[in-house]
């Protein structure tokens, strides 16, 4: 990573040199210690736009039984891989805080291979901080070039300050799916579940996540 592109995602996400020098040394300290410096991706602070959060629920009880109906019809829709009428049902109910219809909304983008579903989701990730639907990182391919988004939010600068067992875990998690090479569709098999449990702390770490509302692995038990 360049200075200058380190640069500008820290004016973006507010995010200090000081806390962008330490998640690059937790980085090199895990690689180093569990998978042998092996792993070649870069790390940086930002809102991650994927999400590991379950299928919507089809009941909505904060919504009018006419609401209920429509965002029932959007599921029935996308289970019927009728992915342009689910988008038209859904989309009236997304950015308003029901967070059932934004999961469902960004699900409709990505099976619909919407360009415009990860920009959708980064900016409802960023409002969704009060739910168990905001990973804490993710991997991505930014350019064609695989990169791990850490959330600001765990930096001391731009959020919660995150222990640094915290940091090391969430690196930790994500460079084992690089190292496993996790299927999107079973990205946690069993024996990613089993490997995962060997990182020092990690039941500390997921209960601070948990506690901060970002969503770990054992909210996915299969």
């Amino acid at each position: 990573m360049g200075a200058v592109e380190r640069s500008e995602n820290l004016s973006e996400v507010g995010v200090s040199e000081k806390d962008e020098t330490l998640l690059h040394r937790i980085y090199r300290e895990v690689n180093r210690c569990h998978y042998s410096g092996k792993i070649n991706i870069p790390v940086r602070w930002e809102i991650p736009s994927a999400s590991e959060a379950p299928e919507p629920p089809r009941k909505l009880s904060t919504l009018t039984p006419q609401e209920m109906k429509r965002i029932v019809m959007a599921v029935k829709a996308y289970e019927c891989q009728d992915f342009e009428g689910a988008k038209k049902l859904i989309k009236p109910f997304t950015g308003r805080g029901v967070t059932d219809a934004d999961q469902l909304y960004i699900r409709i983008l990505m099976a619909a291979n919407d360009p415009s579903w990860s920009d959708v989701a980064r900016q409802i990730n960023t409002v969704s901080a009060d739910t168990l639907f905001v990973p804490a990182a993710s991997t991505e391919v930014v350019d064609r070039v695989e990169v791990i988004y850490v959330h600001p939010a765990l930096s001391k600068s731009a959020g919660y300050n995150a222990p640094r067992y915290v940091l090391r875990y969430v690196l930790f998690h994500e460079f084992l799916h690089k190292f496993l090479n996790t299927a999107p569709d079973d990205p946690h098999p069993a024996l990613f579940r089993t490997m995962e449990k060997a990182v020092p702390e990690r039941a500390k770490a997921i209960a601070w996540l948990q506690a901060h509302q970002f969503s770990t692995v054992e909210d996915h038990q299969p």
